[in-house]
C-alpha cells in the first residue's frame, strides 16, 4: 500500500472495528485521540509510517478494553510509556520499537499478564530494567536493546522461564550476568552484547541446550570460558565472545554432532592452542581470534590439515609459537601447525600425506585462496604450492620470505592475484608468469629481485609494475 496523509479523527467512529492494520504507508502527523476509543479493537498496527506524537497517558483506562496487538514500531513517536497500558489487560504483543520515546519503563508493565512480546527497542529510554517484568508468566520475547539503560540486570528475569528471545544489547548495564538466566529452557536467542557486564560468564548459560545464538561481547567481563560451553554445542550456530577480556585456554570440549558456524573470540587474552575437537563442527563457516589472543594453532598436532569443510573462514593473527596467520576468504579453511612453525614456512604446504590421513584430500581441490600476509613468516616459499591447482589467490607479502620464486608457481593456471610484495626474495622471476592468463595482479615490489632485460617483455601486460617504476642498478632491480 502507498496511502499518504494524515490519519483522519473520524476514524474513531468506528466503534465495531475489530482489526486496524495501516502498515506500511507514508502517514505522518500526529495519532488522533479518537483511536483509542475504539472499544472493540484488538489489534491496532500502525508500523512503519512516520506518525509523531504521544501516547495518551489514559490510554486503556475507558476503552481498549479488548486489545491484544499493539504495534507502532518504526515511526517517530515521542515522550514516555504510558503507565495506563497495563488497563489493557488482554495485551499479548507490545511493540514500540524504533521511535523516539523516552524517559522510564513502568513497572506497571509487569501485570500485564498475557503479555508474550515487549518490544521497545532503538528508543531513547533510561532508567533501569524494572524486576517487575519477571512476573510475566507468559512471556516469550523481550527486546530492549538500543536505549540507554543503566544498572544491572535484574534477577528476576530468570523466572521468565517460556522466553524464547532475550535481546538488551547496546545499552548501558553493568554488573554481572544473572545466574538466573538458566530456566529458559526453550531460549535460542541471547543477545547481552555492548554493555558493561562484568565478573564471569556464569556456567549456567551453556546449561540453556536450546540455544542457538549468544552474543554477549563488548563487554567487560574476564576469568575464563567455561568448559561446560561444549554442552551448548550441539544446538549453538554462533557464539560471539569478542571485546572481552577473557583468558586461558579455548575448551576442548566440543563433541561430535557440533552444530557450530561462527565463533568470535576477538579481542580477548586467550592463549594456548586451538582445540582439536574443533574438526567435531562440520559445518563451521568462521573462525576470529584476532585482536590480543594469542593462539598457537591446533592441539598435539606437528603437521597442516584442511579443516571445516567448503565456505569456511578463519580470519584474525594466530601468535605464538606457530607465528601469525592470517587466513580469509577461502574455500577451504587451512589451519597450519607445525614443529618450529617459523623456522621453514615450506613445512607448512607439506599437507598430502597429513590430509590423505584424515580422509579429506577432496577438500584441497576446493583450496582457492591462501592469505598469510603481514605476519612474521620466514624461510621459502614452498614448490609443492604449484600443486594447487584450483587457487586463485596466493597473498605471502608482509613477511620474511627469502630464497627464490618457485616455478612450480607458472604451473597454477587460474591463478587471478598473486602477492610476494614486501619479502626478501632473491634470484630472478620466473618467465612462466606470463603463461598465467588469468593474473590480474601481480605484486612483487620491495623484494631483492634480478629483473633481465627479456623479463620485461615476458611480464608485459601481466604485471602491474610498468618499467618506468623499476629503480637500482642495471643489473639488480627491484619492482617497487
Amino acid at each position: 500500500m502507498g496511502l499518504v496523509g494524515t490519519i483522519p479523527p473520524k476514524i474513531g467512529n468506528l466503534s465495531s472495528l475489530v482489526l486496524l492494520d495501516m502498515n506500511d504507508n507514508s502517514f505522518h502527523g500526529p495519532l488522533p485521540p479518537s483511536i483509542f476509543n475504539m472499544s472493540n479493537l484488538e489489534v491496532l498496527s500502525l508500523r512503519n509510517n512516520t506518525l509523531s506524537s504521544i501516547l495518551p497517558l489514559d490510554l486503556c483506562i475507558h476503552n481498549l478494553v479488548r486489545l491484544k496487538i499493539l504495534h507502532i514500531s518504526y515511526n517517530e513517536m515521542y515522550g514516555e510509556i504510558p503507565s495506563s497500558l497495563e488497563q489493557c489487560s488482554k495485551l499479548e504483543f507490545l511493540s514500540l520499537y524504533n521511535n523516539k520515546f523516552d524517559g522510564f519503563v513502568p513497572r506497571e508493565l509487569g501485570n500485564l499478564t498475557k503479555l508474550q512480546t515487549l518490544n521497545i527497542g532503538a528508543n531513547k529510554l533510561t532508567g533501569t530494567i524494572p524486576k517487575e517484568i519477571g512476573r510475566l508468566p507468559n512471556f516469550e520475547r523481550l527486546s530492549m536493546s538500543g536505549n540507554d539503560f543503566s544498572g544491572s540486570l535484574p534477577r528476576e528475569i530468570g523466572n521468565l522461564t517460556t522466553m524464547y528471545g532475550l535481546f538488551i544489547h547496546s545499552n548501558e548495564l553493568s554488573g554481572p550476568i544473572p545466574s538466573t538466566i538458566v530456566n529458559q529452557s526453550g531460549l535460542l536467542n541471547l543477545g547481552l552484547y555492548a554493555n558493561n557486564f562484568n565478573g564471569e560468564i556464569p556456567p549456567t548459560i551453556f546449561n540453556l541446550r536450546s540455544l542457538k545464538i549468544l552474543y554477549i561481547s563488548d563487554n567487560n567481563l574476564e576469568g575464563t570460558i567455561p568448559d561446560c560451553i561444549g554442552n551448548l554445542s550441539t544446538s549453538l550456530s554462533i557464539l560471539n565472545l569478542s571485546g572481552n577480556k577473557l583468558t586461558g585456554h579455548i575448551p576442548s570440549t566440543f563433541p561430535k554432532g557440533c552444530s557450530l558456524e561462527s565463533i568470535n573470540l576477538n579481542g580477548n587474552k586467550l592463549e594456548g592452542t586451538l582445540p582439536r575437537t574443533l574438526f567435531n563442527c562440520l559445518g563451521l563457516q568462521g573462525i576470529d581470534i584476532g585482536g590480543i589472543c594469542t593462539i598457537s594453532g591446533l592441539a598435539d598436532s606437528s603437521s597442516a590439515v584442511i579443516m571445516a569443510g567448503v565456505g569456511s573462514v578463519v580470519e584474525g593473527r594466530l601468535e605464538g609459537r606457530n607465528g601469525a596467520v592470517t587466513v580469509g576468504r577461502i574455500a577451504a579453511v587451512l589451519l597450519l601447525d607445525v614443529v618450529e612453525f617459523l623456522a621453514d614456512i615450506s613445512r607448512f604446504f607439506k599437507v598430502e600425506a597429513h590430509i590423505e590421513r584424515i580422509g579429506s584430500l577432496w577438500l584441497l581441490d576446493t583450496l582457492t585462496t591462501i592469505d598469510l600476509s603481514s605476519n612474521r613468516f620466514s624461510g621459502s616459499i614452498p614448490p609443492s604450492l604449484g600443486n594447487l591447482n584450483s587457487l586463485r589467490f596466493l597473498h605471502l607479502s608482509h613477511n620474511t620470505l627469502g630464497g627464490h620464486i618457485p616455478l612450480s608457481l607458472a604451473g597454477m593456471s587460474l591463478l587471478e592475484s598473486l602477492d610476494l610484495s614486501s619479502n626478501n626474495l632473491d634470484g630472478g622471476i620466473p618467465s612462466g608468469l606470463s603463461n598465467l592468463t588469468f593474473l590480474a595482479k601481480l605484486n612483487l615490489s620491495m623484494n631483492n629481485l634480478l629483473l633481465l632485460s627479456q623479463q620485461l617483455y615476458y611480464l608485459g601486460s601481466n604485471t602491474n609494475c610498468s618499467s618506468s617504476r623499476l629503480s637500482a642498478s642495471p643489473m639488480l632491480l627491484k619492482l617497487l
